[in-house]
């Protein structure tokens, strides 16, 4: 309207033509407003059902961290075991020697073996 001339003689049909046209816009503006609102209330609930999922991801990986904490316990747990056993069978690998030597000696002394 700024950029329109204003007749000297302003009727009421000039003012309600002008009226119109505002109103119009007016209207129009408020269905485009209307219309955005309603698109970002579905982005909301996508967002929204995003939320969720992300929620339920944290919480699976909660599980998982508390899963491998005690594997990691179990696992520890098995290494001792396995080095024991591995000690065990070292020392009985040792005492075996020591009677395959002494059996070795008997039979020299008695003599099953010809030396």
């Amino acid at each position: 309207m700024a950029d329109e001339e204003i007749p000297e003689n302003v009727d009421l049909r000039f003012v309600a033509a002008q009226l119109k046209r505002v109103l119009d816009n007016q209207k129009d503006a408020a269905q485009r407003f209307d219309a955005t609102d309603r698109r970002f209330d579905g982005v909301a609930q996508r967002f929204d059902g995003v939320d969720r999922r992300l929620d339920g991801v944290d919480r699976r990986l909660s599980e998982m961290e508390v899963a491998m904490a005690a594997t990691r316990t179990d696992l520890a747990i098995v290494k001792d075991t396995v080095e024991k056993v591995y000690e065990t069978q070292q020392n009985h690998g040792a005492r075996l020697n020591v009677i395959d030597g002494r059996l070795a000696i008997i039979e020299k002394h008695t003599g099953l073996v010809k030396a």
